[in-house]
């Protein structure tokens, strides 16, 4: 499962809807997750697009047909996903909400206790991106443009959080939604800090000391850095994707730092950030 399925879904693809159950602020698993409803733009009766229902959990196919995350071989407590085929007739670009209604704790046999009964569910809510299962060729005569946003221009010690940069599609109300749009969640992002003497904290060219050449082990542009692509809080029409970079201020001096956003496209080219700075104190 990639990082940013639930911002890539594919009309006539299976997109990945990976959840996490918390119970105290802690990963667990749900005694039984009942019913899931997809909901197209928002979470209304009339908007209800498909239901996924769940065996009991005494069942021996359950949780089917969703499935349990596994790391090292060993399932994570609470990590669930939906693998979901996107209807063609589903409608696209659009946003989508998956509803996932559970029981949270095990009623303990209690006489009178009706599994299916859905006021003892719970209701809580995602959301995920289906865009059209579109082709397109690249006769490279249009270059795809994008501007940046700083977001994060102070941190405090000691804290851990991201640094958020806005990716601004251009120009910024008339550019191709259906071709841009889609590209954004597999870009790969990465970052490069430095002092304002130019001393490097996070990143460093690829091929620095390398005489030219990548240097053994590197993948991409940058050596370190890597950064991802998520989302803004809140509503924004044209530019909601961000590029995210989680700070630990432990690490850093207090002082002013300048920063810059490398981007690959899928293609092979490369955008590059003016440099923008954040300070810690």
């Amino acid at each position: 499962m990639t990082e940013y399925n639930r911002i890539s879904g594919r009309v006539n693809n299976i997109v990945n809807l990976d959840t996490i159950f918390y119970h105290n602020g802690v990963a667990e698993d749900p005694y039984a997750i009942r019913r899931i409803d997809i909901y197209k733009g928002s979470v209304k009766d009339e908007n209800l697009e498909a239901q996924v229902i769940m065996p009991p959990p005494d069942d021996p196919t359950y949780p089917y047909p969703v499935v349990r995350v596994a790391e090292g071989g060993e399932d994570l407590d609470g990590h669930f996903s939906l693998p979901f085929l996107v209807p063609s007739d589903f409608t696209a670009p659009e946003i989508y909400f998956d509803v996932w209604r559970f029981l949270g704790s095990d009623p303990g046999g209690t006489i009178g206790v009706d599994e299916d009964d859905e006021t003892l569910w719970i209701s809580q809510c995602n959301r995920f991106w289906v865009y059209p299962d579109g082709w397109y060729i690249d006769d490279e005569l249009v270059t795809i443009r994008l501007g940046f946003e700083a977001i994060d221009k102070h941190f405090r010690k000691p804290e851990i959080r991201n640094l958020e940069v806005g990716l601004v599609p251009l120009p910024l109300y008339d550019f191709d939604y259906n071709r841009v749009t889609p590209l954004i969640p597999q870009i790969q992002p990465y970052i490069h800090i430095e002092t304002e003497n130019g001393e490097v904290i996070v990143g460093g060219s690829a091929t620095t000391g390398c005489d030219g050449e990548p240097c053994e082990g590197s993948e991409g542009p940058v050596v370190e850095g890597a950064a991802r692509i998520g989302l803004r809080q809140g509503s924004y029409r044209t530019n909601p994707y961000v590029v995210q970079y989680r700070i630990d201020t432990n690490q850093f001096l207090i002082g002013t730092y300048k920063y810059r956003v490398i981007l690959v496209l899928p293609n092979g080219h490369t955008i590059v950030s003016d440099d923008m700075r954040f300070d810690v104190s």
